[in-house]
């Protein structure tokens, strides 16, 4: 079963659940929780899947105002939809109070420090989280991306490489370590990687933009505009982060289209939106740029 045809059944099976008991607090915890990788891994827009993810959560805080769970999803919510990361640290310290030993709830919270550049402070989260759940693939896979976004890349490379064994039909760890694998300029194993997730996401749009990413930084330009060609033919029935689409662009040189694909992702509040402008290297190219600092402005950060 892939990952969206997964993701898709545990919400149809939560929403049995609600029906056979309305009041079934982590049912709903359950549902919300579901749509938010729908967002995150492009399977769904942002504006379709978060405010669900939203609704859910708050029913299930009706019922039961001590929920972790629930407070987990408001907050990451609140972090990489609505850009509110004092908000969302803050819900993210209650659900961590609420039950210390909830991983999910410090794996968010290393996503929110990660987006405030607190990269030891998102480590050590990232790291509790792994501690608590030590064979999820899903907190394997986010130490992966936590390490690429601080710079850590040999260290994301571990980690990655020791992720792919424990599931090697896993996409998300290969998509993170593919990312890290670009930056250490080890372009053959980035696109491995990534051709693999590729397949293994049956096309995600995201996969398939990261690895037009690599082929733009490798110089192989006439891959990395073909894959932007099947990004603009798919684009018309599927969401696909601009994000990404930048991160080709900025590969190749061409600021402006970079530029205008931010200004789109920051019009679908794309998920990758914030932590990317604050952390991904793949962008650093426009970092200096008035565009880039005044984008960044209007999301309400400094640059």
């Amino acid at each position: 079963m892939g990952h969206e045809e997964g993701l898709n059944k545990a919400i149809h099976y939560f929403r049995e659940s609600i029906e056979a008991d309305p009041t079934y607090a982590l049912a709903y915890a359950g549902l919300a929780e579901g749509y938010v990788p729908l967002a995150v891994y492009c399977h769904s827009a942002p504006k379709d899947a978060l405010p669900k993810a939203r609704s859910a959560a708050h029913r299930a805080l009706e019922i039961d105002p001590m929920l972790s769970e629930a407070r987990t999803v408001l907050a990451a919510i609140k972090g990489y939809y609505d850009w509110d990361l004092e908000g969302s640290e803050k819900e993210l310290h209650a659900a961590i109070e609420l039950n210390p030993n909830y991983p999910r709830a410090r794996q968010a919270l290393a996503d929110c420090l990660t987006m405030r550049k607190q990269f030891v402070q998102a480590e050590a989260e990232v790291m509790r989280a792994l501690e608590l759940d030590p064979l999820s693939l899903h907190m394997n896979a986010a130490v992966v991306m936590d390490c690429y976004f601080a710079r850590r890349y040999d260290q994301a490379i571990e980690h990655g490489c020791a992720g792919v064994e424990l599931d090697k039909n896993f996409y998300p760890t290969r998509f993170y370590l593919g990312l890290a694998y670009q930056q250490k300029r080890l372009f053959l194993e980035a696109a491995t990687e990534l051709e693999r997730a590729t397949v293994l996401s049956n096309n995600s749009t995201l996969m398939v933009a990261s690895l037009g990413g690599v082929f733009a930084a490798w110089g192989e330009k006439e891959k990395a505009r073909k894959i932007l060609h099947e990004l603009e033919e798919v684009g018309r029935r599927k969401y696909v982060s601009q994000v990404f689409v930048a991160a080709i662009y900025a590969g190749l040189g061409d600021h402006d289209l970079a530029f205008a694909c931010l200004e789109k992702a920051y019009d679908d509040r794309c998920s990758w939106l914030l932590r990317c402008l604050m952390a991904d290297p793949r962008l650093d190219s426009l970092r200096s740029g008035v565009r880039f600092q005044n984008l960044v402005r209007r999301m309400g950060f400094v640059p």
